[in-house]
């Protein structure tokens, strides 16, 4: 996602998608195995086979066919170095210890530099850099050499339907929240075109989004400094709440019934008017309806001139690895455009995974086969976007202000929510009922539904509560 400039760590306040793309961050939410687990290796000789343990970034539609391009491709170079493929986290949780190569977000960029995980490359030894957008190998350039090697990037769209055209005039969030009405829907699913879909379940996923708005109009010149506090930014919070309005509480914080990526794809099938989220999305949509959407970058502040954020996927060497000339090598190979492009590429009946290269080369060649990656490459070309980095307390950071932040974040949400009931025939059912379904939830209402059709499309009653959660500990100050 947003590469960024000059490596900025991200500044203000500064999704996200965190991302992701939910850069996020909990993008799926079975997630996988946490940490590699580090397991003895025989030392290298001239007559033995060697190997290579690689982490990849897991959050993505389909890290197999990562793995399948990286293994035959590598294999056409060193068929006698064969690669080991290790459970990662991302850079999320764990360390990298034991592998040799291991792609992660670069929120964690300066996190990591500090933790001394990433070997320094110098500039000859990281192939094709003027291939890669700016931000981003800009963005992992530290005193003269580089941390890593861009990979993919990602950063929040807004989508919306074809011919919505308050929506496509849209270009800062106080446009975005002014087209889109407050307390519009209060299911996960809308039922009709109107509300803004989007994700603010996880904590990692909720950090990023508050720090992309409390960013706001900042120019790739800001700080992580200014984000990175434990005193909340009020006017950050209140752009979270106002996102939030324009959403349901159940669709906003609880995983769509039908994927991780389901926002987008009800959007593509007519439910909602807008939906945040990141390109990858577009790969749980059929061809058909996702021509029908639109798309542009989300703005979180109120300067259309701004500099977008992007977070990224970067490639990183080991420090402690044994095979420093190997692994540079295959660290180079996966950010070739041969691999990205066989990668991200439509296979096996399967659409395009619509992550965003970060090598020129290998995106336009996709936009050449594809009008949704043309599309994408043209919002890309276009903008000067900052890579997404959170600075050298990164973890920590996101450890101990993702609970505040999620918190502070749903307090006094102002729509209500719906408690799925029993059938109710009549009113007065619903008085007996709905009192006691929403006596945790802020009380009843007076508002219910006798066979409201949920995401599934079944009837269920229901009863309009006047809160969404069991009132908090915490004060909002």
């Amino acid at each position: 996602m947003p590469r960024r400039l000059v490596s900025l760590v991200l500044g203000l306040g500064l999704s996200i998608l965190c991302v992701a793309c939910t850069r996020v961050l909990e993008r799926p939410s079975a997630a996988p195995t946490r940490g590699a687990t580090e397991s003895p290796r025989p030392e290298s000789t001239a007559s033995a086979s060697k190997s290579l343990r690689v982490g990849l970034y897991p959050y993505v539609p389909r890290v197999e066919q990562f793995a399948n391009a990286i293994r035959r491709t590598w294999s056409q170079r060193q068929p006698r170095v064969s690669l080991e493929f290790v459970d990662w986290t991302g850079g999320y949780e764990g360390d990298p210890a034991g592998m040799d190569v291991f792609v992660f977000d670069a929120v964690f960029l300066d996190d990591f530099r500090e933790r001394d995980y990433l070997a320094r490359l110098a500039p000859d030894e990281v192939d094709g850099r003027d291939d890669f957008l700016d931000f981003a190998i800009e963005g992992v350039h530290d005193r003269g050499s580089y941390s890593a090697i861009p990979m993919l990037a990602c950063t929040h769209l807004l989508f919306y339907a074809e011919g919505d055209a308050p929506l496509a005039a849209a270009k800062t969030l106080s446009a975005v929240t002014e087209v889109l009405a407050q307390c519009s829907y209060t299911s996960q699913r809308p039922s009709a075109t109107r509300g803004l879909m989007l994700d603010m379940q996880g904590g990692t996923t909720n950090a990023c989004l508050y720090a992309a708005l409390a960013r706001g109009d900042s120019g790739p010149e800001s700080s992580a400094a200014s984000v990175m506090r434990s005193d909340l930014d009020p006017a950050a919070i209140g752009r979270m709440r106002a996102l939030l309005a324009r959403s349901s509480f159940l669709g906003a914080t609880q995983e769509p019934s039908n994927g991780q990526y389901g926002r987008t794809t009800w959007l593509s099938q007519g439910y909602g008017r807008a939906a945040m989220g990141f390109p990858e999305s577009l790969s749980a949509t059929n061809a058909e309806d996702r021509e029908k959407l639109r798309f542009a970058l989300f703005p979180f502040g109120d300067d259309p001139s701004a500099s977008p954020l992007f977070y990224a996927d970067v490639i990183a060497v080991s420090r402690t690895t044994r095979e420093r000339a190997l692994a540079i090598e295959l660290a180079n190979l996966m950010a070739s455009t041969e691999v990205l492009v066989a990668s991200l590429r439509s296979e096996a009946g399967a659409p395009p995974q619509y992550l965003l290269p970060t090598r020129r080369s290998a995106f336009r060649s996709l936009a050449q086969h594809d009008p949704t990656y043309a599309r994408l490459w043209q919002i890309v070309r276009r903008s000067d976007p900052t890579l997404f980095n959170l600075g050298s307390d990164a973890r920590s950071w996101i450890e101990s202000m993702q609970d505040p932040i999620k918190t502070r974040s749903r307090m006094e949400y102002p729509c209500g929510c719906t408690q799925a009931v029993g059938a109710l025939a009549s009113h007065s059912e619903a008085e007996a009922t709905c009192p006691t379904a929403c006596r945790e939830l802020g009380g009843w209402s007076g508002l219910w539904s006798a066979s409201a059709a949920n995401e599934h499309g079944a009837p269920s009653a229901a009863c309009r509560c006047n809160a969404c959660s069991a009132p908090s500990p915490l004060k909002d100050n």
